[in-house]
């Protein structure tokens, strides 16, 4: 005891001396109570308190209920707290815990509550820790309950819960067996060891569903692993979260996560993951030091629920995003390969977003599509409010009835929920309600909900205003020159203004239009004024409208009119085209019932068509009905016609008729069709065209049918065209035949008629699509005629191509005689050159009759308004001219249109015969001007002949006739021989009353030469006018003969005979007669006899060819009527 008591006042001793005076120098405070000494519990003391001031730091600790026994320490209570107000270390904290953890491995330790509390000032930061009973015994560490740790941040409080319930030391090292951590948010189970400096851990948990304003995210399972010392922490990880859903928006199922932790001392803690669902990966970087975030996303799917907008939009996006959670700045980068919005699809979309939410969101961003269409949309925006500015390239747009190619170029504002922007666009390949308005420009005015409209295209202006709050708009339309196509109808030189308002329930137009409508073989020149509104459902208006220059098919109107109202659903209207077509009726445009009826009349040239109609229908259904009559000439036809469409069944009848033209006759069948609209049959039968009562050609069809807008029908022909046609139509007529014409069929029916006879076969192949083209030919034909004298044989070819034809016809008669001529034309001029050799032409008449020999070339042209006819001719042979028939009648007006230029000349004197005989003449003749009014010149040149006046035979001595257009001379001299002297006549002058200048050789008296001539014989006159030309030789009858002239004209017929009266009288008679028509023929004679029976006047009428009557009227005004019937009797 008493080393003891030594021992003790050493300890008190070193206290006072040298601990107490340090630590009162340096403020530091124990305090112990209850302090005890015993072998069973060692030192012991009751309460122990030290306070402890170090370089701004303060430690508490107070242990209550300690003992200290050698390797073994127990205390009820232990507190430890440390207050700072220094800055953080420039060192991070560096102790070898090896041998403390050896060290403990040898005590045992126990501590009933342990408290522990850590403050930072100059950081806002606290932890404390509540662990309850803890004992380390033989290296085992022991706990009976849950720790707390709260970690204080500001005005931040974070609780864990820890429960240690198995640990360990190993040597230096301290393994943490079992251990459980926990909190409102998570819970793991965790393992570890530290040795030294440094430690490993593993964790497995899962963090509680988290439940935001905005979004929801599932319990997440959690594996880490990792290490960790004083200065750093790494820690990899894995899990997976049942889904997170953005409330309302979107819902990401079966999230997986793989990632990894990484913190250093005063350098980083950073936060590595990758994310991945089915569809999306986002790997994220994350700074906890900086606030920090960076995210690269892929796959992401983005719809409308998302991104909490009305319009559809599906995407699948990728991108990176940045997040400064401390700068409270956003940046994104997105990119798309394809996004639907509503029904768009787009390719290529671009985002770039700039945002800082501090405060009022504020930033800039830039949207681009790539495809089908440029989209550029770019600005700043400052809270709620936008400026910025749009580019749009090639974006289809399609609303309704409105189609276009629409680009824009402008500026985009938003202020206080108003839109603004101002700019200019193009619309290309714009269609409104099928109508093309090809390419337009617009200028865009947007203020909030008002706006402002200028579009300018071709041929076309619109101007105007309106409200997108009111949905309404007024404004003008004017049309200059534009051209447009609706449907099936063409619209050319459009003109005029239309006044336009439209509102919510109302719509109004007024204006007046004019311009050429086109459809499908229609066209017209058409005028309209209009003014038409609509309320809500209801439609009321009027129009009218005129028309001029309407060509229909093959039907042509000069002017026309039309007019109309609306009322509710019905438009009613009435036209009347003048001399033509007239229609009234109506159309119900809610329920598609429509009905028309009227007249139609068409002339075309011969031509006369007069019909009547009627047309109802309803939606797909109609009835149609034609009736009427046509005439061709003198040549009428019936016409009855009907469709009928019910149900998508289709009836058609068209009645056949006889055409009868003269000797020709063309019966025409019934055409029939019957099936469904769109598909059926076609029944046609025969076809026949003769002459009289023979069959020329009968073609027999098959039966065809119809597909849509498409038909065909197939025939075949027989008698004189024999062969195969085929009919048919798909967008447009298309026609093939081929067959043999037999020459020798078709001439047995005309022979008689033409007077001509042919034998051959001619064979064609004939096809129409676009053009037509023929091909027809045949190598051996034969011709005969009555006005040829040989038959004519060879071949001809016809080519018609391209709108043009050609061909040739080659035709030999004997060795000497042949016709070769080749023709060419188009749709503009036409051309025959043709070239005759010895052509032996035969012509009878009872006026001549010759027998000639054609040689030469000529040439016909025409322009198919005009004619012209060249040729260079040389002729010989036989004329036999009986009479001179003088002009009758009117020349037609075509003839105006027919120019000449002929020569003719003779190879070898013709011989002309005449009643009074014969001559042979050299012929020279041209041919200019019109066939109207022709300018000719004839020189004939007499080379010889002999002629019959008065019984006596004249020889031509010479003589020569020119015959011009405006002027005839004559100059012939004849001499009859005497047996005294020679009589010689010159004729002079005009060929149809020439003068006579009587003479003989040798000289006589000229009374003398006269009397002898004229007592020669009875008769005295020819085609040549001897007989007159030597009246007025004797003036009694001279002045009778000039009277007449003047009276009846030059065309009149003189007679000189010797006369007897019963007395013995001699003297002469004259006799002028005319016809003045076929049936009536008057004369007057002159006698210088005494007798008054022989100077009369009278007429013959000739009632039928054996039966006339006549009369006379006397010089000594007596009258004779005369009455002749001849008849053959059989005595």
């Amino acid at each position: 005891m008493r080393v003891v008591g030594y021992l003790i006042l050493l300890l008190l001793a070193l206290y006072f001396l040298l601990i107490k005076p340090y630590l009162l120098a340096r403020n530091i405070e124990i305090e112990i109570e209850g302090v005890g000494l015993s072998f069973e519990r060692g030192l012991s003391f009751r309460n122990l308190l030290v306070y402890i001031p170090l370089n701004g730091r303060t430690f508490h600790v107070f242990v209550s209920n300690g003992a200290i026994r050698p390797w073994d320490i127990k205390a009820g209570e232990f507190s430890f707290i440390e207050v700072s107000k220094t800055p953080p270390s420039d060192k991070p904290f560096d102790y070898d815990f090896g041998p403390l953890i050896e060290f403990a491995s040898r005590l045992n330790l126990r501590v009933d509550q342990l408290y522990i509390s850590t403050n930072y000032i100059p950081h806002g930061e606290s932890l404390t820790l509540f662990i309850p009973r803890t004992e380390l015994k033989a290296g085992k560490v022991y706990s009976t309950g849950w720790a707390q740790a709260y970690w204080l941040h500001h005005k931040d409080i974070y609780h864990i819960e820890v429960f240690l319930r198995k640990a360990h030391t190993e040597g230096r090292k301290f393994v943490l067996e079992q251990a459980q951590v926990k909190s409102d948010l998570y819970e793991f189970s965790l393992r570890g060891a530290w040795e030294g400096r440094k430690g490993v851990f593993d964790a497995e948990g899962y963090i509680e569903p988290i439940h935001r304003e905005s979004f929801s995210l599932m319990r997440t399972k959690l594996k880490l692993s990792g290490s960790l010392s004083y200065t750093q922490i790494r820690a990899g990880f894995s899990g997976s979260a049942e889904a997170l859903d953005i409330k309302d928006r979107k819902e990401f199922r079966n999230l997986k996560l793989e990632g990894e932790y990484l913190w250093k001392w005063r350098e980083k803690s950073q936060l590595k993951a990758i994310i991945t669902d089915s569809f999306t990966k986002a790997e994220v970087d994350y700074s906890l030091k900086d606030g920090v975030l960076h995210a690269v996303f892929r796959g992401l799917p983005v719809d409308h629920r998302l991104l909490g907008i009305n319009q559809r939009l599906s995407t699948i996006a990728s991108g990176q995003l940045e997040l400064d959670l401390k700068k409270k700045l956003l940046k994104l980068q997105a990119y798309s390969p394809m996004a639907k919005f509503e029904a768009q699809e787009v390719m290529g979309v671009s985002l770039r977003l700039t945002l800082n939410y501090e405060g009022v969101q504020r930033g800039n961003f830039e949207l681009s599509v790539a495809q089908p269409f440029l989209l550029s949309v770019g600005g700043s925006f400052y809270g709620k409010d936008f400026t910025g500015s749009v580019e749009l390239l090639g974006y289809k747009l399609r609303h309704e009835d409105l189609s276009a190619i629409v680009s824009y170029s402008g500026s985009l504002r938003f202020q206080q929920g108003q839109a603004y922007s101002y700019g200019r666009g193009r619309l290309e390949n714009l269609l409104v309600r099928d109508i093309s308005l090809g390419s337009t420009s617009y200028d865009l005015f947007l203020e909030g909900d008002s706006y402002r409209i200028s579009l300018r295209g071709e041929g076309y202006s619109l101007s105007g205003a309106g409200s997108l709050k009111n949905r309404d708009f007024s404004g003008s339309l004017k049309l200059e020159s534009m051209n447009l196509s609706y449907a099936d109808i063409d619209l050319e030189s459009l003109r005029g203004i239309i006044d336009l308002k439209v509102g919510e329930n109302r719509a109004w137009g007024f204006g007046r239009l004019e311009g050429r409508i086109f459809r499908e073989g229609i066209s017209s020149w058409a005028g309209i004024s209009f003014e038409v509104e609509k309320r809500g459902e209801q439609l009321r208006g009027s129009f009218k409208g005129e028309l001029r220059d309407v060509k229909a098919f093959q039907f042509s109107y000069s002017e026309g009119n039309f007019e109309g109202r609306v009322e509710g659903q019905k438009v009613f209207f009435s036209f009347d085209l003048k001399d033509g077509l007239v229609g009234r009726g109506y159309y119900d445009y809610k329920n598609t019932s429509y009905s028309l009826e009227g007249s139609l009349k068409h002339v075309q040239g011969s031509l006369l068509v007069a019909s009547e109609y009627r047309l109802n229908g309803k939606g797909r259904d109609l009835h149609l009905e034609i009736s009427g009559d046509g005439r061709y000439k003198n040549y009428s036809f019936p016409l009855n016609a009907s469709l009928n469409i019910k149900e998508g069944r289709l009836e058609a009848l068209m009645k056949g008729f006889i055409l009868r033209m003269g000797i020709v006759f063309l019966k025409v069948p019934d055409v029939k069709a019957y099936g469904s609209t769109e598909s059926g049959s076609i029944e046609v039968n025969p076809i026949t065209v003769g002459i009289g009562q023979e069959m020329l050609a009968r073609v027999e069809f098959q039966r065809g049918e119809y597909k849509g807008k498409t038909l065909s029908i197939r025939g075949k022909m027989y008698g004189a065209l024999e062969g195969w046609l085929d009919f048919s139509y798909n967008g447009k007529p298309r026609l093939s035949s081929e067959g043999v014409l037999d020459l020798g069929k078709l001439f047995s029916v005309i022979r008689s008629r033409v007077l001509a006879d042919a034998e051959g076969k001619v064979s064609y192949r004939l096809s129409y699509t676009d053009s037509l083209n023929l091909k027809a030919g045949s190598e051996k034909i034969t011709l005969r005629s009555r006005y040829l004298a040989v038959p004519l044989s060879g071949g001809l070819e016809v080519i018609f191509r391209d709108n043009r034809l050609s061909g040739f016809v080659s035709l030999i008669g004997n060795q000497r005689t042949s016709i070769l001529a080749n023709f060419t034309g188009d749709n503009k001029f036409a051309q025959l050159s043709f070239e005759v050799l010895q052509l032996p032409l035969l012509y009878r008449n009872d006026i001549i009759r010759t027998s000639l020999f054609i040689s030469g070339k000529g040439v016909l042209s025409s322009d198919y308004k005009n004619l012209s006819i060249k040729g260079d001719f040389y002729t010989s042979g036989v004329i036999n001219l009986q009479r001179i028939k003088g002009r009758s009648g009117e020349t037609p007006e075509e003839y105006k249109r027919v120019s000449l230029e002929i020569s003719l000349a003779s190879s070898e004197p013709l011989r002309v015969n005449l009643p009074e005989g014969f001559v042979y003449t050299d012929v020279s003749a041209k041919i200019k001007g019109t066939l109207y009014e022709p300018d000719y010149v004839v020189n004939t040149y007499l080379r010889g002949g002999a002629l019959t006046y008065f019984e006596r035979e004249f020889y031509v001595k010479r003589g020569e006739i020119a015959f011009t257009s405006k002027d005839s001379q004559m100059d012939l001299t004849i001499i009859a021989p005497t047996p005294d002297y020679s009589i010689i006549i010159d004729l002079k002058g005009n060929p149809q009353y020439p003068k006579a200048i009587v003479r003989s050789e040798p000289p006589r008296d000229t009374r003398e030469v006269l009397t002898t001539l004229v007592l020669g014989g009875a008769e005295t006159e020819g085609l040549i006018p001897v007989g007159g030309a030597l009246i007025s030789q004797i003036p009694q009858i001279s002045g009778l003969i000039k009277g007449a002239k003047g009276m009846t004209g030059l065309d009149i017929r003189v007679q000189v005979s010797p006369s007897v009266s019963p007395t013995g009288e001699v003297g002469l008679s004259a006799t002028i007669s005319k016809d003045l028509t076929q049936r009536i023929t008057v004369e007057h004679r002159q006698s210088t006899l005494k007798n008054p029976k022989e100077t009369y006047t009278g007429g013959d009428v000739k009632l039928t060819p054996n039966t006339s009557i006549g009369g006379r009227y006397y010089s000594d005004r007596t009258q004779e009527v005369r009455v002749r019937l001849r008849r053959k009797f059989d005595f």
